[in-house]
């Protein structure tokens, strides 16, 4: 699950070390779960962008 407090996520983006993009979501909530997504071993990105903020956070499939 993804939350922000006070922010409305506009869109999710997850993303390769390559830069393709493997899983994107527009939203106007502030709470998103994200499932049904099938991503192989790996390193990738999740950029989180609502109104006022962009955040990009790398994670690690293993």
């Amino acid at each position: 699950m993804i939350q922000t407090n006070l922010e409305i996520i506009k869109t999710i983006t997850v993303f390769d070390v390559m830069g393709n993009t493997k899983y994107a979501i527009k939203s106007s909530e502030k709470n998103i779960s994200i499932q049904d997504v099938s991503l192989s071993k790996g390193i990738y990105f999740v950029k989180i962008a609502t109104e006022n903020i962009v955040v990009t956070k790398k994670i690690v499939v293993e």
